[in-house]
């Protein structure tokens, strides 16, 4: 079977085991009105970051997808592959999602189609309802958007801790901040990096030494080009989801800069020891 048809099968895969999720977690509700969406965004500090359930169910068996209620969040469901028990910790990323959506789900799935975990966001406990009807959801709603601001810390750093996509799409932020920071403006207009984009063949020559290379020192005379190759190779990667970082400082400052601007784009803080690792 080609690789197409295996990725296919997998999807199809996926969409029925949310549709059986869904039934067996809120079984008084109308399936059909609950939407499922398999790429959706959080926010880190300044930084909007695309989560993208779908390529977490393909490479890892499971997946993270928003559910939504009459266009509220409901919960972030976390499907594990039926030969996986669910886990006491299995919640926590969902929880990371939850808590750091803009408009918080109140509660959180995590199943492998038999096992099945619901947890309340705010709390981070187990929901048990007593009557699971309109006005308990209603109280988790509200509930939900009271979590304090340790919970949210604690979500940043479970999250940016265990799910390398999440960094991989911070630095790609970090970068176009970086880079915009350099682009030419009407009031601005002597920045390295112009309008008109011309691919070097200086950035297929590092992207090709970066094949049997761990660095690479891109050198030359002043006003050559340097810059510009350096902007292409990382807008190059981030096309790749490979997250290149884009930096403007000096050799003995960089795990620094590194940590300053992550800090600056997550409103979280990083130190150069984490930067470095």
């Amino acid at each position: 079977m080609s690789d197409d048809s295996d990725k296919k099968q997998t999807e199809y895969d996926l969409e029925t085991a949310i549709s059986a999720a869904i039934e067996k977690a809120f079984p008084r509700l109308n399936a059909a009105a609950i939407q499922h969406q398999i790429e959706f965004t959080i926010r880190l500090g300044h930084a909007t970051i695309t989560a993208k359930g779908r390529e977490s169910w393909i490479k890892r068996g499971r997946a993270d997808i928003l559910l939504v209620l009459d266009g509220k969040p409901l919960a972030i469901l976390e499907l594990k592959r039926p030969d996986i028990s669910v886990a006491d910790d299995d919640g926590k990323q969902g929880l990371s999602y939850a808590r750091l959506l803009p408009v918080m789900a109140p509660l959180v799935v995590a199943t492998n189609g038999d096992q099945m975990q619901i947890i309340e966001t705010f709390s981070g406990q187990p929901f048990i309802a007593e009557s699971p009807d309109e006005k308990a959801f209603e109280a988790l709603m509200k509930s939900a958007g009271k979590v304090a601001a340790g919970d949210r810390d604690d979500a940043i750093s479970t999250l940016m801790g265990t799910d390398p996509q999440i960094w991989t799409r911070a630095v790609a932020v970090a970068s176009a901040t970086a880079i915009s920071e350099l682009t030419a403006t009407t009031d601005y207009p002597r920045r390295p990096f112009g309008p008109l984009k011309i691919f070097r063949r200086a950035t297929e020559q590092v992207v090709n030494e970066f094949q049997t290379s761990r660095l690479v020192i891109v050198s030359g005379p002043p006003l050559t080009g340097k810059t510009n190759v350096l902007e292409q190779l990382v807008r190059l990667v981030d096309a790749q989801d490979a997250g290149g970082l884009f930096l403007d400082c000096g050799a003995s400052e960089i795990f620094r800069k590194i940590a300053d601007l992550l800090s600056d784009t997550l409103d979280w803080p990083v130190d150069p020891e984490a930067a470095r690792n």
